[in-house]
């Protein structure tokens, strides 16, 4: 392309990125554009200095991170704070304290926004500024597909609403997965073994950004090497993609066990949160043996019927689950996008030639499939999860926003075909109902919480250098009438158990070290009668590992339960944190223990 064109585009990406950043609230002010949360800039400082956990200390754990192989983490992945890493030693090379975290933001939606226009709105073979310009005004439904893509409502809406650390991660990997369909548009007009290779290694490394994209880069390598094979690629090549993919997905199952225990585990079953929602992480419960049905339409209300609060509680489970609805996410205008798109797609390609140049059968082919595996993968993800919130269902946008993509290449086949002057009606009319349902979208946004403010750089400094509490001695047993927190210095220990009498609740948390067996004595609950399939249903887990319960012994209190010792050697040294479920699965509803906690010991 020529420079003219090159500078134009850049120009436009620019723009856009400007107005998702100003236009949200995201950046509210010159100077105010850090992140009111620090967890992503703690996590980049932690990795320039060569290390992965946060901290070294258990007294630095707070909500939503988590205690696990000897250090503090954080679990909304390695991938934003890898991106901010540049732009954070070159900071420090100018002599600034850190880098604008709505800066690397704004960045990132620039090249994403660049790319995307690139892919959409230069046709093969435009390289001046004037052509380019002449082709959009023949097909401006081409730069409608990619204004979409960039300023999808439902994501911009979660802009402008409360945005922390949680909605970050969001919107990162929403952008993330429209760079990965962008390449997979480009790959599929004109297939090339660079951009087949790169496009595999970016998709083995999405869950990176987030676990949920995942999704969006698994459908972007299957499709990929369908079309690498459809395309008259040898074997050999066409499984180099697939290849790449394995490489990002191993580098990322590496990160996972050196900071999880584990390459399957992101840090959601071990991160310190509310009590019922470590319940539900942790320990099996009935949400997951609920019908596919039941389970499935609970979702689908989450997913497209937020507002109507009726339907959304008629539609819900009887199980209990972690439930969090603070802002709406899709509507029927959306299912209509889906449920019709896909047949229309399928349609169109049974026909035995292209739809008409140059919309052909592969770029519908592409855009069906790539929304379909993701969203199909999503939504068999969700449909059992513990834990349901607003902002979850915003993983479905990207899949959700590449329905209407294929709904823009559709109509720009029917416009090329058309009459000139039907063509223009066509165009004319398509961008007017796009444009209409946009301002429609934007406007009957609703969020229940207010929108987050950006801090100041002084104001970020005094938050890094907030230190943890000072570790204290960890004792070899905890007794009824000792301060664990005050004892021990660690936030949370003890978490669920209450002096003086010791009730607890469905789960209790305890930081304990070098064990090697674990003992626990527990009495009945005021007014309670415990059984003794109740007392053998308690469980233990320390990590990630169940613990087998060896014996159920009497005593003048009540029972004393004995725990084997951990398999995993790792889990038998130094500080670990056991986690003790106090309520059978069956009596989960009523969310009321019948025990009281009195002796915990770890040692021989």
């Amino acid at each position: 392309m020529s420079w003219s064109l090159r500078l134009v585009l850049w120009y436009l990406a620019a723009l856009m990125s400007f107005n998702v950043c100003v236009g949200t609230g995201l950046i509210t002010g010159w100077g105010c554009w850090y992140a009111p949360n620090v967890r992503y800039r703690q996590q980049t400082e932690a990795m320039y200095s060569g290390r992965l956990a946060l901290a070294s200390s258990p007294t630095a754990v707070e909500d939503d991170l988590v205690w696990a192989e000897g250090g503090v983490h954080q679990v909304w992945g390695l991938g934003v704070p890898c991106w901010r890493m540049p732009f954070e030693i070159l900071a420090k090379v100018f002599g600034q304290r850190g880098f604008p975290d709505r800066g690397a933001l704004a960045i990132a939606i620039l090249l994403v926004s660049y790319f995307v226009l690139r892919v959409f709105t230069v046709p093969d073979g435009v390289r001046q500024l004037d052509d380019w310009l002449s082709a959009l005004l023949h097909s401006p439904l081409a730069a409608a597909a990619a204004l979409l893509l960039l300023f999808f409502p439902p994501v911009i809406n979660l802009c402008g609403g409360p945005f922390k650390v949680y909605e970050e991660a969001v919107v990162y990997g929403y952008y993330y997965a429209v760079g990965l369909f962008a390449a997979t548009s480009a790959f599929a007009k004109r297939p090339t073994i660079g951009v087949y290779l790169v496009l595999s290694l970016f998709a083995g490394l999405a869950a990176f950004v987030r676990p949920t994209v995942g999704a969006y880069g698994i459908a972007t390598v299957v499709i990929a090497a369908v079309l690498a094979r459809r395309a008259g690629w040898n074997w050999r090549q066409s499984l180099s993609g697939p290849a790449l993919f394995g490489v990002g997905s191993a580098l990322l199952f590496w990160t996972n066990l050196m900071r999880f225990g584990s390459g399957l585990e992101f840090g959601h079953q071990l991160t310190r949160t509310s009590l019922d929602l470590m319940y539900l992480l942790r320990f099996p419960t009935p949400i997951n043996e609920e019908p596919i049905l039941p389970a499935a339409r609970e979702l689908f209300g989450w997913l497209f019927f937020a507002k109507d609060f009726e339907a959304l509680y008629s539609w819900q489970l009887p199980t209990r689950r972690w439930r969090e609805l603070y802002h709406t996410t899709f509507d029927w205008t959306y299912v209509a996008s889906i449920m019709i798109f896909w047949p229309c797609a399928a349609w169109s390609i049974r026909r035995r030639r292209e739809i008409t140049p140059p919309v052909s059968r592969t770029r519908v082919l592409a855009t069906a499939a790539w929304s379909i595996i993701s969203l199909s993968a999503l939504f068999v993800f969700y449909l059992r999860l513990p834990a349901i919130s607003s902002r979850y269902m915003l993983d479905f946008a990207p899949g959700i926003c590449v329905t209407f993509v294929g709904w823009l290449q559709l109509l720009e086949g029917l416009s090329i075909k058309a009459a000139p002057r039907n063509s223009r009606f066509l165009n004319a009319g398509s961008i007017a109902a796009l444009s209409f349902w946009w301002i429609y979208q934007i406007a009957v946004a609703q969020h229940h919480s207010p929108p987050t403010l950006t801090l100041t750089q002084r104001e970020v400094v005094v938050q890094m250098q907030q230190g943890a509490p000072e570790l204290r001695s960890i004792p070899a047993h905890y007794d009824l009438a000792m301060n664990l927190v005050e004892m021990t210095g660690i936030p949370h220990n003890g978490a669920g158990w209450a002096p003086p009498d010791g009730h607890v609740e469905e789960i209790v948390v305890l930081f304990v070290t070098d064990p090697s067996r674990l003992r626990i004595e527990v009495a009945p609950a005021k007014n309670a009668s415990p059984t003794e399939e109740q007392y053998a249903s308690i469980r233990a887990k320390i990590g990630l590992e169940f613990l087998e319960l060896k014996s159920v012994k009497p005593t003048e209190r009540g029972r004393m339960l004995t725990f084997a010792k951990p398999n995993r050697k790792a889990y038998r040294h130094g500080i670990q944190v056991v986690f003790l479920d106090f309520l059978p699965p069956q009596e989960l509803v009523d969310g009321i223990s019948p025990f009281c906690l009195l002796h915990v010991d770890w040692t021989d």
